[in-house]
């Protein structure tokens, strides 16, 4: 009883004993480990230690984790089982354990679509934005897949109905922006469904150089505004170049993080 007493007495003292550290990890080992195999650090500066430094090991760990992920195939492993399996709107969504060892276990969502349109975005664009990636599949039907490291709270059914229901948004907001002129990257298209490799195609950024407000001829040709925004539309002319330029102006500035990465995506500057 005496032993634990000291040991909480030594546990809350304050921090004014400790020498500064090197706040570099070496080879990305947490700062911890490295204390700790040292003798000449007291036993109450390591306990003190072993709370300061929780965060730190937490996030070289996660870091750790996913270096050696990084270097793993989702598919292959010691010992490998389809926990869940779930379809829906033409989707089949897979959540498999993978074992290397005793307490090395990971796991992995794999998601097979079977439906594609002649013209917009695919469901497999959205799995690539989603960081999901192209490969051959045991695990799904089609023997063919996106994967993507996951924990084990991934659910596949969950999985599916957000999926659609976000798709369907994405869908309907291409649509609207084809009207401005804009379209949506689409880093897989069709290659998955056709065995051939993905081909990028929609929005490529590509315009008239400069800012689009100096030239020898400036012409205003039509605005327009809503509540958020003006617009404008003009046709400018410069020595090489001329062509058509756009114009938001918010009303309420500044514009919001989201809004802003929106507009860089679109290409708008």
């Amino acid at each position: 009883m005496e032993e634990k007493k000291a040991f909480t007495w030594r546990l809350t003292q304050p921090k004014k004993a400790l020498r500064p550290l090197d706040e570099t990890p070496a080879n990305g080992c947490p700062r911890i480990l490295r204390i700790l195999r040292d003798e000449r650090v007291a036993w109450r500066d390591c306990a003190i230690l072993l709370c300061e430094l929780a965060d730190d090991f937490a996030v070289a760990r996660r870091n750790w984790d996913t270096r050696m992920m990084t270097n793993r195939d989702p598919h292959q492993a010691l010992k490998s089982e389809i926990v869940s399996r779930h379809s829906g709107n033409y989707l089949e969504a897979i959540l498999v354990r993978l074992q290397w060892g005793k307490d090395d276990i990971a796991f992995s969502a794999h998601v097979n679509s079977s439906s594609y349109s002649t013209s917009g975005i695919q469901q497999t664009d959205f799995l690539t934005y989603l960081g999901f990636s192209a490969s051959d599949c045991s695990f799904s039907t089609g023997r063919k897949c996106f994967t993507r490291w996951v924990d084990e709270s991934y659910d596949p059914k969950a999985f599916v109905d957000a999926f659609n229901s976000a798709y369907a948004l994405l869908v309907h907001a291409e649509e609207g922006l084809q009207k401005c002129g804009f379209a949506l990257q689409r880093p897989e298209g069709w290659g998955y469904f056709y065995g051939k490799a993905s081909r990028s195609s929609g929005n490529s950024h590509s315009g008239l150089s400069g800012d689009g407000h100096i030239g020898t001829k400036i012409e205003s040709m039509r605005k327009s505004e809503d509540d958020a925004f003006l617009y404008r539309f003009a046709w400018i002319e410069t020595a090489g170049e001329k062509g058509w330029v756009t114009h938001y102006q918010p009303k309420h500035p500044p514009l919001s993080s989201e809004l802003q990465g929106i507009f860089t995506y679109l290409g708008l500057q």
